[in-house]
């Protein structure tokens, strides 16, 4: 008996290979042929967050399943930054812990901060996730 199938539309067409290339971990793109300021910038993807989060936004779709298909369990580092789905701490968390005053990745829980240091080929992440206490 036939199957619906859906349809997936590509949604890479007017995205750079080097933009590709950092949004997927790699798993996307030639990284023989990245721009060299494009890379520079899009190593750091908090930089310039909208623009990043938009370029997540349009490939993630057709992204996830193949990056699930190749590594169970994980997720690219762009989708703990920039997906709607990933968890998130709140505000009233961050003071029901005690962690006022104190330096930290945004956002991200401990839980999952661990998964990615384990999972994640980001190296930028590692240097962001210390905690540091900030004096006054």
């Amino acid at each position: 008996m036939p199957t619906k199938r859906t349809r997936v539309i590509h949604q890479r067409k007017n995205i750079s290979n080097t933009q590709l290339h950092y949004a997927s971990d790699g798993l996307w793109g030639d990284p023989e042929n990245l721009d060299k300021l494009e890379a520079f910038t899009y190593h750091y993807p908090t930089v310039r967050p909208d623009e990043y989060c938009a370029v997540w936004l349009a490939i993630r779709g057709e992204l996830l399943p193949q990056w699930i298909k190749a590594y169970p369990g994980t997720r690219p580092s762009w989708w703990y930054l920039f997906d709607p789905e990933c968890p998130r701490v709140s505000a009233e968390d961050i003071k029901r812990h005690g962690w006022d005053g104190w330096f930290f990745t945004i956002d991200i829980p401990e839980s999952v901060e661990q998964e990615i240091l384990h999972t994640s080929t980001a190296r930028w992440f590692r240097t962001l996730t210390a905690p540091c206490r900030i004096s006054s």
